[in-house]
Parts: structure tokens; C-alpha cells; sequence
């Protein structure tokens, strides 16, 4: 009961857990913005083909026309391979980077909520000698020495069923109300 409790988080503790999952939330938020950011401007710088260049070149170059459109075709392919290498390289980096901070969020709770190795504290209900000392068991009484000061019982009282334990426990037992 005592180990379950401990691991239990308090009030604070599930507070700041809150706190740092809403904070990571926030800036998984802020990172997908940026990302679709710039992905909206490099789709942009790619399909805004400098067409007034292409156009001037068409005119004053001897060249053919078909050559100089598949010199473009070309520039356009090789631009979309380098994007979509650039966009997988930052998958990779962002996967990796939450792989490294999920490991140190990991390890860093991980060795605040460790505790210590010693053993748990064992409940010892605590012996209060209230009214005085316990009785000691009538089996007990003649190997104590209560008997030697008891005055042996007649036999017709032993006929009746009386010992001198019980003539002790009953002194021992006014003894001891009276505290």
C-alpha cells in the first residue's frame, strides 16, 4: 500500500506534467505551421517559373525552341528532386529530434520519480503497559515463583478442583485492578 502510494503523483506534480504536455503540444503546433510554411514558399518559388527569361532566350537564342524547353523541363525536374530530398532530410531531422526528446523527457521523470532503495516503513502497533504489566499465563505461575508464597491447598479443597494458581491469578488479578 505504502509502495503504490508513493509512486501516486501529488497535486504539483500532475500540475507540471500538465503543464509540459501542453507547452510540447504548443510547439508541435508552431513547428507544423513553420513546416507548411515553407513548404507553401518552395512550392511557390518552383511553380513560378521565370517564364519572361524563358521567353527572352525563345527570341534571341539560335538554338531550337524544343531544346531550350527541355533545358527547362529538366531545371524544373532536378529543382522538385532537391525539394523533395530537402523535405525527406527534414522528416528525418524531426523524427529523430522527438526521438531524442521523448528519450530525455523519458529519462529526465524517469529519475525524478525513483525513489530511494531503502525499505518501507513496517507498521509496529506500539505495546502500552496501561494497567500494569500482563498477566502471566496460570501454566506459567509456578515456574515464576508466584507459588512459593501461596499457602498449599487442603486436600478436600484439591478435591474439589481448586490449585493454588488459582488462589495467585485471582491475587495477581486484584492486584493489578487496583492500579
Amino acid at each position: 500500500l505504502i509502495e503504490r502510494n508513493r509512486k501516486k503523483l501529488d497535486e504539483d506534480q500532475l500540475w507540471v506534467l500538465d503543464q509540459l504536455k501542453q507547452e510540447r503540444e504548443q510547439k508541435k503546433r508552431i513547428m507544423d505551421c513553420q513546416a507548411a510554411d515553407v513548404a507553401a514558399a518552395s512550392e511557390k518559388k518552383s511553380a513560378h517559373v521565370d517564364t519572361k527569361a524563358i521567353i527572352e532566350e525563345l527570341k534571341h537564342s539560335q538554338a531550337p525552341a524544343e531544346q531550350i524547353l527541355d533545358r527547362e523541363r529538366k531545371r524544373q525536374i532536378e529543382a522538385e528532386m532537391e525539394q523533395k530530398e530537402e523535405a525527406e532530410r527534414k522528416k528525418k531531422l524531426q523524427k529523430a529530434d522527438l526521438n531524442r526528446k521523448r528519450a530525455a523527457d523519458q529519462i529526465s521523470f524517469a529519475v525524478g520519480l525513483k525513489r530511494g532503495v531503502e525499505t518501507g516503513f513496517v507498521y509496529r502497533p506500539p505495546v502500552l503497559h496501561i494497567n500494569g504489566p500482563e498477566m502471566p499465563p496460570m501454566e506459567h505461575l509456578e515456574a515464576m515463583g508466584y507459588l512459593e508464597h501461596m499457602r498449599a491447598p487442603r486436600k478436600d479443597a484439591l478435591a474439589g478442583g481448586f490449585v493454588a494458581q488459582l488462589g495467585a491469578a485471582r491475587a495477581l488479578l486484584e492486584a493489578r485492578i487496583d492500579l
